[in-house]
């Protein structure tokens, strides 16, 4: 295999597993194994050279980390910190149809989140899901989208600050509100 090349065959459910770096000198390729515990198995070939001059590689999902030479674990503490958001002037009115789909198009998963910013009880998001679960992520999005319609729910300055609170200002900059 070239250098950097990568193999794995990592099953989702996989969570504890082995890790079994080896390595036998400079002029031999560095090979890191990671059997996870669902079965699957992530192998990652690096070419030959020292020790000093190994990328530094994340491997399972127990974070283990190869950095110069030593082992360490995930240090959550040092998330990046993001800009303070600035407040956005939307004007009060009702979304449009066209902004309605535009949201359900690049919501995905966040679905849920962003409508339980806006007041949608849990019981009324699960009965949609339920309702559309077979059709996919943007229909689930956009029924939820006209239940927020129905309620009287769908004030753009409130969506732009719920959209905002999930760091979803992907979908402000396709509708064109900054």
């Amino acid at each position: 295999m070239d250098q950097g090349e990568l193999e794995t065959d990592a099953r989702p459910g996989s969570s504890e597993s082995q890790k079994k770096p080896t390595a036998t000198g400079s002029d031999q390729p560095r090979v890191i194994e990671h059997v996870h515990r669902g079965g699957g198995k992530t192998t990652i070939h690096i070419g030959p050279g020292p020790a000093s001059e190994l990328p530094n590689i994340q491997v399972g999902d127990q974070n283990y980390m190869v950095i110069g030479g030593s082992t360490r674990g995930s240090n959550r503490s040092n998330k990046v910190k993001k800009k303070p958001k600035l407040k956005i002037e939307a004007p009060d009115r009702s979304i449009t149809d066209e902004e309605c789909d535009k949201i359900s198009e690049n919501l995905g998963r966040d679905y849920k989140k962003f409508c339980r910013k806006l007041g949608i009880k849990e019981v009324q998001i699960e009965q949609v899901e339920m309702d559309f679960r077979d059709e996919g992520h943007y229909e689930v999005a956009y029924q939820l989208m006209r239940k927020l319609r129905q309620l009287g729910k769908d004030k753009l300055p409130k969506v732009v600050d719920a959209l905002q609170s999930i760091d979803r200002d992907d979908i402000l900059e396709e509708l064109k509100i900054t």
